[in-house]
């Protein structure tokens, strides 16, 4: 149900009166989760609006500029991005709210809207507890090229260079050459038979090399 006295977001559709004339009906969509009435600003990501607090907002840097000195119900911040994300962020928000039992899911969006709109406090804490969850190698990898995390560079090396099965094709790819250099580098401390394995798999990359075999045979 709409809440009156809130701002009209952009989507209008056309109606018949009893006179037969179009009049502009503005329909209203807000969240059902986010839609509390002590809220003083409206946050409209596509054609769904947020009713909140603005302390929900006051450590993103990128969107607290945009504020006014005193928000109101009419104030309304158009974000950009996915409405999903935008939700799960809002669950977790603001950082005196504990931990919870919150998923990877819902993490990697607070990631996402902290890494966007400038919110250090936010992006370390999405961080540390994606750091507790049982993440797989290549989910490690995904999130540190995606969000730029430094810091989990030597743990990518680490996971990757102590495990005694070969790695693949895709974790070669997806490390891209200079960290795959710094694996390979580790890894190749190991005994012989190792090395010589490690040197096999990066030959299997390689496929002008083979094609090249191929045709002197």
């Amino acid at each position: 149900m709409p809440v009156e006295g809130l701002p009209i977001p952009p989507k209008v559709r056309l109606s018949r009166d009893v006179k037969g004339e179009n009049e502009p009906i503005f329909v209203r969509e807000w969240d059902e989760e986010f839609n509390y009435h002590f809220g003083n600003i409206c946050l409209r990501v596509q054609d769904l609006n947020f009713r909140i607090h603005s302390y929900k907002l006051e450590n993103f840097n990128d969107i607290v500029k945009k504020l006014p000195q005193e928000s109101t119900i009419e104030t309304v911040v158009e974000l950009t991005g996915e409405i999903d994300d935008v939700r799960r962020t809002l669950r977790i928000l603001p950082e005196t709210s504990g931990e919870g039992s919150f998923d990877v899911l819902t993490w990697r969006s607070g990631l996402w809207m902290a890494t966007e709109f400038n919110n250090p406090t936010l992006r370390t804490r999405c961080i540390r507890n994606l750091e507790k969850e049982n993440l797989s190698v290549d989910e490690y990898l995904w999130f540190c090229r995606e969000f730029d995390i430094a810091d989990w560079v030597d743990k990518i090396v680490d996971l990757l260079s102590a495990r005694s099965t070969a790695l693949i094709i895709d974790e070669i790819k997806n490390m891209g050459a200079d960290l795959s250099a710094v694996v390979m580098a580790k890894r190749e401390g190991r005994p012989k038979e190792e090395t010589q394995r490690l040197r096999d798999e990066i030959e299997m990359l390689r496929p002008t090399k083979r094609l090249r075999t191929r045709k002197s045979e």
